[in-house]
């Protein structure tokens, strides 16, 4: 036991001591690898709402390239984050066959709705701005 607290101070005091070094490379990680930063976030969002399964980052890098690297709302090819089809709020699963690919501000806006349900949000905003448009066009 007072070896393991020794090693724990040591790290401490190490992590203290290169703090910005630590961090540049943990930002330029984030950046040259997006899939596992989000994978690694879905991850934890599920342990915490102790929701079941895991996926990988290279799963969810191959699930972005089987649907075209494109979001799967709006099919701009954008950085992709793991969305679930059905929420962890909602009772979701963390398991790769409850995530879709998504850009940020899809994903952003769908909050807690599921995958249907925010699919039929766009469509009435798509119906309504169309039926603007041509009402005044008249």
């Amino acid at each position: 036991a007072k070896n393991h607290d020794k090693l724990i101070a040591q790290g401490d005091d190490y992590r203290v001591a290169n703090r910005v070094s630590l961090n540049t490379k943990s930002r330029e990680y984030a950046r040259a690898h997006p899939e596992v930063v989000s994978a690694n976030s879905s991850a934890r969002r599920a342990r915490v709402r102790h929701a079941p399964g895991r996926f990988t980052a290279a799963e969810f890098k191959e699930k972005c390239a089987l649907r075209g690297n494109v979001c799967f709302y709006c099919g701009e090819a954008k950085p992709l984050t793991a969305d679930h089809k059905i929420p962890l709020s909602r009772g979701g699963s963390n398991d790769i066959s409850n995530v879709l690919p998504a850009c940020s501000s899809c994903n952003f806006s769908k909050k807690d709705k599921t995958a249907q349900e925010y699919i039929a949000l766009r469509q009435r905003r798509w119906e309504a701005s169309r039926a603007g448009a041509t009402r005044d066009a008249i």
